[in-house]
């Protein structure tokens, strides 16, 4: 079955994950291995780790969260007339899943689902326990994604 659990609770290789070979990919596998736990327990994101249970592979995927803004001069015309202000969100800054899994669906549901699933349901529960205010989410990605 899978886990969802964060880097600090997983005792696994990190180093064994790989999402790819491109320049963006070996970015994304480099984070993981060499800074996703000092980012975690520093608290400059939170890291969160897929795994399953019922392999031995490591990790199937991962996400960052971090607080950040969408700049106002971003925004579209439909919502630059509502603020004034850079708008507070919550920030998925990294999200990749190991190229074993990439395309792969458990049951019926893709696994990559599974993983964003797991991100917005993080980010509900900081919401909802008004634990960190914010009106969107941002999703930063990869030019190769």
């Amino acid at each position: 079955m899978w886990k969802l659990l964060p880097v600090e609770n997983f005792s696994g290789d990190l180093a064994s994950f790989s999402c790819g070979s491109s320049a963006d990919e070996k970015n994304l596998n480099n984070f993981l291995e060499l800074d996703a736990r000092r980012c975690h327990t520093e608290g400059l994101c939170s890291v969160y780790i897929l795994t399953n249970e019922s392999s031995s592979s490591g990790v199937v995927g991962y996400f960052t969260l971090s607080n950040s803004t969408i700049p106002h001069k971003e925004l579209p015309d439909l919502f630059s007339k509502d603020f004034s202000y850079d708008i507070p969100c919550v920030l998925i800054g990294k999200f990749a899943l190991d190229k074993t899994y990439q395309g792969k669906k458990w049951e019926d549901t893709k696994i990559s689902q599974i993983l964003v699933t797991g991100a917005y349901r993080r980010i509900l529960e900081r919401f909802n326990v008004k634990a960190v205010g914010f009106h969107s989410v941002r999703v930063d990605t990869q030019v190769s994604n």
